[in-house]
């Protein structure tokens, strides 16, 4: 029993000291790799107002609009790494929800109203230069001007799906005080029985502005 006890003590020695230097090792590791690896800090889910956007688009021959709204953030990733020259590399990428409201006008015989909701991620180097991608969904109603014939309707409603692509400038990183962006973004809007109606693709330029202190 004593040579058993003895055993088992011997063993759990050797184990846990092995334990201690494989931990060093992966460690000592994790230390000599981690400037080509990126550091990065990320936020706690939450929904947040951070800023306001305003934009003004342009389609074409087709239309003209205004888009108002507000971004809800939910999560940030703040990245960070040193290159072969000591040179930090720093990139902050933003996720949030984009609530919009679009009024335009489409042509001559009549106007749209859309409300829509993306969720878009925007990431900002350090010098301020900045991307986005996004995709959401929304609904659009077109009020048609001047007489209808016969028991022809007034408006349509249409459902909306998107995808937009943009860059442009931040003009203060650190608190994303405001900044300028060009994007261009592909709508695709069904009737309301979901049978594709057509699609547009205007182009944009935006102004953000954070309302986070």
């Amino acid at each position: 029993m004593k040579k058993l006890k003895s055993m088992i003590l011997t063993s759990a020695f050797i184990i846990t000291n092995f334990s201690i230097v494989i931990g060093q090792n992966a460690e000592s590791g994790l230390n000599k790799i981690s400037t080509k690896k990126w550091d990065v800090k990320k936020t706690d889910f939450r929904f947040e107002p951070q800023s306001l956007e305003a934009g003004l688009q342009y389609e074409l021959g087709k239309k003209v609009g205004v888009r108002i709204g507000a971004d809800l953030v939910y999560t940030t990733l703040d990245k960070n790494k040193f290159k072969k020259n000591n040179k930090e590399k720093t990139k902050l990428i933003t996720k949030y929800i984009a609530c919009n409201v679009q009024f335009s006008n489409a042509s001559s015989s009549f106007n749209a109203i859309v409300l829509e909701a993306n969720n878009m991620r925007r990431m900002t180097k350090i010098k301020g230069f900045t991307t986005q991608f996004g995709y959401g969904l929304g609904m659009q109603r077109n009020q048609f001007s001047g007489e209808r014939e016969g028991n022809s309707p007034s408006g349509r409603t249409y459902w909306l799906a998107n995808v937009n692509v943009g860059m442009g400038y931040t003009f203060n990183r650190k608190n994303a005080a405001s900044a300028i962006l060009f994007s261009i973004r592909k709508n695709v809007l069904f009737y309301s029985n979901l049978k594709l109606s057509g699609t547009n693709s205007p182009f944009e330029i935006s102004f953000i502005r954070s309302i986070k202190k």
